[in-house]
């Protein structure tokens, strides 16, 4: 193998599995049942991790199957959709954000005094 290829490998590998995570996190965010309390964040970082794993394994596997060419393709596709997500990430922060400053500046104070009987 071509220290390029190696290099092009190991960018593919790392991009796919964080890809794997993100949409295990998802899926797994998605079969959460309501009402799980705490429960809930564990059950989607398992599915998180399920997916960083088989992602991982594919990629392995697919590195050494694809020629230069393609994988330089797949590469380059696999680092736009990459950055697409953490711009959606970044997104979805800033709105979390702004939502929660304006329900706290709507909110009214709360009333110290006490009452009166």
């Amino acid at each position: 193998m071509a220290k390029s290829k190696i290099m092009l490998g190991v960018v593919f590998i790392v991009l796919l599995a964080f890809l794997g995570f993100v949409l295990g996190t998802f899926i797994g965010k998605m079969n959460v049942p309501a009402g799980s309390g705490l429960a809930g964040p564990a059950i989607a970082l398992s599915y998180g991790a399920a997916g960083f794993v088989l992602a991982l394994v594919l990629g392995i596997l697919l590195t050494g199957k694809l020629n230069h060419a393609r994988l330089r393709i797949f590469v380059i596709c696999l680092s736009c959709f990459a950055f697409l997500v953490i711009i959606f990430f970044a997104y979805r922060i800033i709105m979390l954000d702004q939502s929660n400053e304006n329900a706290m500046q709507s909110k009214p104070p709360e009333s110290t005094a006490l009452p009166q009987n």
